[in-house]
């Protein structure tokens, strides 16, 4: 974020999102997204709320 305050973690939560999305997809390579995510924003988070995919469940 910007503005006068600056949460200092915010890379490394980047960071780890990162990982945690690659390792799903490791783990589900036919992951495929069904739509755009729904954002969930507010003064003290920018994230994301839903997001609906769609599997086989098959691994590679």
């Amino acid at each position: 974020g910007t503005g006068a305050h600056y949460c200092i973690g915010t890379h490394l939560a980047r960071m780890t999102i990162g990982l945690m999305f690659n390792a799903i997809a490791d783990h589900i390579p036919d992951l495929k997204p069904l739509a755009a995510p729904e954002r969930l924003r507010s003064g003290w988070l920018n994230g994301i709320k839903h997001w609906h995919v769609d599997y086989t469940g098959k691994s590679a």
